[in-house]
């Protein structure tokens, strides 16, 4: 994917993916805000699509409270400034480079799962 666009549409693979109360797993070390597509911001609250996401301190405190996200934070010492996003859903990983405007889906129930145990890893202990 490459382009605003393209990476929109990978957004738009989340909510196309996954069922009603689904959830994905975010990492996020974005610098700049970067619209969602219309049909993302508007399925995954009728969706109720939860989302646990990790990201840096200065990145949750710009976020507006939402029922569904779910957000912890990297230590405040520990660089997390990448300008890059990874996502886990349904069988699906996918990579942002919001430096170059790429991005890459990977579909493998496999590297997903694998993706999924490593988050939640590293979720319980921050």
């Amino acid at each position: 994917h490459q382009g605003r666009k393209e990476l929109r549409e990978i957004y738009e693979d989340i909510i196309k993916t996954l069922p009603k109360g689904g959830t994905y797993f975010r990492y996020t070390s974005r610098k700049d805000e970067y619209d969602k597509t219309p049909l993302y911001q508007t399925y995954k609250g009728a969706k109720e699509i939860e989302r646990l996401v990790i990201t840096n301190l200065k990145k949750a405190e710009l976020k507006e409270k939402d029922v569904n996200r779910f957000v912890k934070t990297v230590p405040k010492d520990f660089a997390f400034d990448d300008n890059v996003t990874l996502l886990i859903y349904g069988q699906k990983i996918a990579y942002i480079d919001y430096n170059s405007m790429t991005g890459t889906v990977i579909e493998s129930p496999q590297l997903a799962r694998f993706q999924e145990k490593i988050f939640k890893l590293l979720w319980r202990k921050l």
